[in-house]
Order: structure tokens, then C-alpha cells, then sequence
């Protein structure tokens, strides 16, 4: 948890912290496992007669149906100059077309949602279950004839607008967005997927009525379901409301440029509170495998106690905040290792938080610390997916990145296998800190040690 040449020699007395993380990690695997086991059963695949195959989860835990579409076109497919193109398009999806079908929506409590992500864009339904058709019923209307007039236009390009300065008034937020583009530049995975005042500009309806017809079909659309409805009524719903699905297959996703050496330092002066410190580390492309090694790096160093940087917030007092995130994409992937500190102290901070990746990568981690990560990596992915609106927008992913619906049921078995000697070579390979990109938010008078300053004045 804290410097590996001092865990290594701390008196037994200490040790019982960690022990009682394994249990109470152990405790709500079982419950989590327990609750999803009698809740949900296999992960089933039938092809419909709209030509979609729905992958289907039936979950009698509530009343409640969730439907997502997995549209395989994301921020790669962007052509040159239309940056935040997926995101418009799939946000014009949601505008439903008239004031009675919103109403109708609302007074059922149904509700539809959207992400652009960058490789692909995801369009959710849910409603209870009673209401599943109807709200179908509803959501076709603007799915299968969207209305590209130039009021809607104009709205979802404020609303864009809007969402890209409210990312950017948040530190940790402005951050991320920091530490892609220093892992990878001007590629699909560097920018938001909001796009910028100017490409919103040369967006209209000839290029998204072209990248919608391009990616709405059969052969690039991944359909999930979860619901206490049995797999035929669902099956008979879908395929009476949307009884035919555009047809073709799926475009090729165009080619990512190259990714730029990783940029090594960033200062953006804000005033703010407190100063975010964050190293990025770019990842290996998706794997099953590089999602364990991943989910354990997260474990080990930033998800909550017991975590290498904890001591940093509750022993040393220098953090308000620290965090592991890793953010996986299709080819490539990133992990931000955080923290936010007074800006007084945001030097020592900066050199703590150094320091504690230099002994990770040098030292690797103990069996003793291997078994409680792997507990917890294990009980945050059922904690993450235990709610029905996660677990099929999860499930879509997986299936349309090639990892397979499924992918929640074997990744247990994934993160037991990792070996202490596999996860350090992976640490070493892949989050050097000498190799890392350093981004530094908050005040311009930052009092950084001199070594740091230089690091992150730009």
C-alpha cells in the first residue's frame, strides 16, 4: 500500500488491514455473485426476423426491460473535418418528434439515452416492462426517420456546444481530455467526442443523413436486451415495432493514424481549489487479457483503501482525492493514476505520486497484495454491472468489440490466472513513469519542487 521496501518489512500487526479487505471483498463478491446468479440467467443469442441478432439476459430482479443498440461507428469514423459527427448524429436519434410521444414517454417514466464513443455509438431504451412496447412504439418514430431539419440542427449543436464547456470546467475532466491527447494526438481517440465550435460549423444534414444511412444497418448494429420478460415475449415486441432494420453490412472502420510519442508534459492554468496531478500511461489494444491486467492496475493502485496511493490521502495528508482510471478502447487504451491536492502542496504531491509508480514498476507487488486486488477487481466489475441499464450497455460493448457478450462471466476466471511475474512485466512495459505523460491543473503560481516545474510548464 505504501513504499514496497516498507511493506515489506511492516510488523505482522499491520498486515490484519489487508486480510480484512480480501474478506470484505470476498464477502460482497458473494453476495454481489449470490444476487446476480438468482437474478439473471445465460447470456443467449437469436437472430430475429428484422435480420438483428439480439443478444438476450433474462433478469427477473425488477419490472424493468433495458434495450441497447450498439451502432458499430464511433469517432473513427468521422471523415477529416467533421470531428463530433457521431455524436450529433446519434444525439438527433433522441429528439422525439412530437410533444404527445415525449409526454406519452414521461408519463410511462421511459427514457432514452445516447453516448458516442470511439469506435462505436450507443442508443438505450428503458421502460418498465409493462410499457416496453409502447415505448418502442415511441422511440421508431425518431430511430428509423430521424428529422434532420434545421431547428434540430441548431439545438443539438448548442447542446454539443454546451456539454464541451461544462467537460472543460471540470478539472478532472479537463485532464482526461489533457491525457488523451497527449497519448494520442489529433488520431480518433484523442479529442472529445463533442467536436469543436468550428467542425460543429461544417456539420449539417447532408453528413449526418450520410453517416447515419452508412451505419444503420443490420451488419453494424449489435441489439442487447435485459428484462424479467421472457426471451420469446421480447423477441415478439422488437419484432413487431421495428419489423424491418436497414440492411447491408457494416462499413469498414476507417484506419487510425499512427499515435504520436506520448507528450510528457502538460500545464493548464485554472483556478481552481485544488491542483490535479496525473500521470497517463498509454495501453496495449483490447484484449480479455489486457482487461484483467488493466482492472488490476486500477485495483492496486487507486480504487479506494488498501490501494497503493491511499496512504497518500489518509497517512500523509496530501490528497483530497486519489484515483486509478483506465479508459479501454478498441486498439489502444489509457490509465490516468490522479490525485488533487491543496495547491500549496502540490510538489511533494507530484513527487509521492512518482515516487509510488517508480516502486510499483520496479518492485512488482506480493502475493499477499496480488489476492486482494484480483478480490477487488473481481467485486467492482460485479458492483459496476449489477444495475440492468449498465449491464446491457456493457454487454453490447463487449459483444461488438469482439470480447463477446459473455465477457462478464469469464472475467473472474481472466483475473485469477494473472501471475505476480505476468502483471509486473505488464507494469513494467507499460507504466513506466520515466515514459508517462504528466498533466498538471490549477492555479499558475503552482509552488511545484523545481524538478516538476520544469516537467510541467509548458
Amino acid at each position: 500500500q505504501e513504499r514496497r521496501n516498507v511493506l515489506m518489512s511492516r510488523p505482522d500487526s499491520v498486515r490484519p488491514g489487508r486480510r480484512v479487505l480480501v474478506w470484505a471483498a470476498a464477502v460482497l463478491i458473494l453476495v454481489l455473485a449470490a444476487r446476480t446468479a438468482a437474478a439473471a440467467s445465460p447470456v443467449s443469442r437469436r437472430l430475429l426476423t428484422n435480420g438483428l441478432t439480439m443478444v438476450y439476459e433474462h433478469n427477473p430482479a425488477s419490472p424493468l426491460t433495458v434495450l441497447s443498440l450498439v451502432i458499430k461507428g464511433g469517432q473513427r469514423d468521422e471523415p477529416e473535418g467533421l470531428a463530433g459527427l457521431s455524436h450529433f448524429t446519434a444525439r438527433l436519434l433522441l429528439e422525439i418528434q412530437d410533444a404527445q410521444s415525449a409526454q406519452a414517454l414521461m408519463q410511462q417514466a421511459s427514457s432514452t439515452g445516447m453516448a458516442a464513443l470511439a469506435d462505436v455509438s450507443l442508443f438505450s431504451v428503458e421502460a418498465l416492462s409493462e410499457h416496453f412496447e409502447d415505448t418502442l412504439r415511441i422511440v421508431s418514430q425518431s430511430l428509423f426517420n430521424p428529422l434532420f431539419s434545421a431547428i434540430r440542427l441548431d439545438h443539438v449543436k448548442e447542446s454539443m456546444n454546451y456539454q464541451r464547456l461544462v467537460l472543460e470546467d471540470d478539472a478532472v475532466q479537463l485532464g482526461h481530455q489533457a491525457q488523451l491527447r497527449a497519448a494520442f494526438g489529433d488520431t480518433a481517440y484523442g479529442p472529445p467526442s463533442f467536436g469543436t465550435e468550428q467542425s460543429l460549423k461544417t456539420i449539417g444534414k447532408k453528413q449526418a443523413s450520410e453517416f447515419y444511412r452508412s451505419h444503420f444497418r443490420s451488419g453494424g448494429v449489435v441489439l442487447a436486451v435485459v428484462s424479467d420478460l421472457p426471451e420469446d415475449a421480447v423477441a415478439a415486441v422488437i419484432q413487431k415495432t421495428w419489423p424491418a432494420f436497414p440492411s447491408g453490412p457494416a462499413p469498414d472502420p476507417l484506419p487510425l493514424k499512427p499515435f504520436p510519442l506520448v507528450q510528457g508534459k502538460t500545464y493548464l492554468s485554472k483556478q481552481t481549489n485544488q491542483t490535479l496531478i496525473s500521470y497517463g500511461f498509454r495501453l496495449p489494444e483490447l484484449t480479455a487479457r489486457n482487461f484483467a491486467l488493466a482492472s488490476l492496475a486500477e485495483n492496486i493502485l487507486g480504487k479506494g483503501p488498501g490501494s497503493r496511493l491511499w496512504p497518500l490521502r489518509q497517512k500523509e495528508k496530501l490528497a483530497y482525492n486519489v484515483a486509478a482510471e483506465a479508459t479501454l478502447f478498441k486498439e489502444a487504451g489509457l490509465l490516468e493514476i490522479y490525485l488533487e491536492t491543496d495547491p500549496a502542496r502540490a510538489g511533494l504531491a507530484a513527487a509521492r505520486l512518482k515516487q509510488v509508480l517508480s516502486e510499483l514498476t520496479e518492485h512488482g507487488i506480493d502475493a499477499e497484495e496480488l489476492q486482494t486486488a484480483k478480490a477487488m477487481a473481481k467485486a467492482n466489475a460485479l458492483r459496476d454491472n449489477e444495475t440492468k441499464d449498465r449491464r446491457c450497455s456493457n454487454r453490447a460493448f463487449w459483444e461488438a468489440a469482439g470480447l463477446g457478450a459473455d465477457f462478464l462471466e469469464r472475467l473472474a476466471a481472466e483475473v485469477d490466472s494473472v501471475s505476480g511475474e505476468e502483471f509486473h512485466a505488464f507494469v513494467r512495459t507499460c507504466l513506466d513513469p520515466d515514459r508517462a505523460s504528466l498533466v498538471v491543473v490549477g492555479p499558475a503560481d503552482i509552488p511545484l519542487v523545481p524538478e516538476v516545474r520544469e516537467e510541467t510548464r509548458r
